[in-house]
């Protein structure tokens, strides 16, 4: 657990931020501009780890911003949020870390981990679900050994499901997460991203690869959740001597609810 200064000036983004990260396991305080997150940082009583900044005045101030941070704790870190891409700056003038908003909280959180616990571990190169091959370095998708284009949005949808199987993600996760706060969509947004997924890499007539639990959202089964479920069916039907009440379990079971 780190303790997190977030400085933001817009109460929809600082409580969403405030919530991913708490959600995380972090202590954050939120502080509404800079000169309140300045003080904060010389009155605190508790070093703070991390610092995400979003300035109000972009360049003109981030130079002296850092600065004055930095000045409070040599040991700290900044990740400054902004509307554009801002030059990188050497020395205590420069931050560690830039996010281009809309900010999507994913990259804020993998860029937080980065930053207090060095590197992000290796992951695998190569990632095989179904008849599926992911080649994360190359961001190529094979499916039966024939590539599969994905258009980036996507590719960073399925790719974030990859990453997060057998969880279940709402509507508004998933927007939240992969389109972030400022851009206005809505979920049929999801449901069209999902539904084109499914398209491309579902086997005709076989269980979707993205699971739909109705009320709840989506999820991307791993392998061994498929196999379990496959289990499941098995012994329901084993069980009930082909009964009409064990059939409609594994229809259910196999062809869950689609978007």
């Amino acid at each position: 657990m780190a303790t997190i200064l977030l400085v933001e000036s817009e109460p929809n983004l600082a409580s969403a931020i405030s919530s991913w990260l708490t959600e995380a396991n972090h202590s954050v305080h939120v502080a509404k501009d800079e000169n309140q997150g300045l003080n904060e940082l010389k009155e605190a009583r508790a070093e703070y780890d991390l610092v995400v900044l979003d300035l109000v005045d972009q360049e003109a101030r981030s130079i002296d911003i850092c600065k004055m941070y930095r000045q409070t704790s040599a040991k700290i870190s900044i990740i400054m949020l902004s509307t554009e891409n801002l030059p990188a700056h050497e020395g205590p003038a420069r931050a560690d870390a830039y996010i281009v908003k809309p900010v999507q909280l994913h990259v804020l959180s993998d860029t937080v981990n980065t930053l207090l616990h060095g590197a992000a571990p290796t992951e695998k190169s190569e990632i095989r679900l179904r008849n599926l091959v992911v080649d994360v370095k190359s961001k190529r998708v094979l499916k039966g050994g024939v590539p599969v284009h994905l258009a980036p949005k996507e590719y960073e949808l399925f790719e974030f499901l990859l990453n997060n199987r057998d969880q279940i993600f709402s509507h508004e996760e998933l927007l939240l997460r992969l389109w972030g706060l400022n851009e206005v969509k809505s979920d049929d947004t999801v449901r069209g991203h999902i539904k084109r997924l499914r398209r491309k890499l579902d086997e005709p007539g076989a269980r979707s690869i993205i699971a739909s639990l109705y009320g709840f959202g989506y999820k991307l089964e791993s392998n061994e959740q498929i196999a379990a479920s496959h289990l499941t069916v098995n012994s329901a039907l084993d069980h009930s001597n082909g009964s009409e009440q064990a059939k409609r379990i594994a229809v259910v079971t196999e062809h869950p609810f689609q978007a």
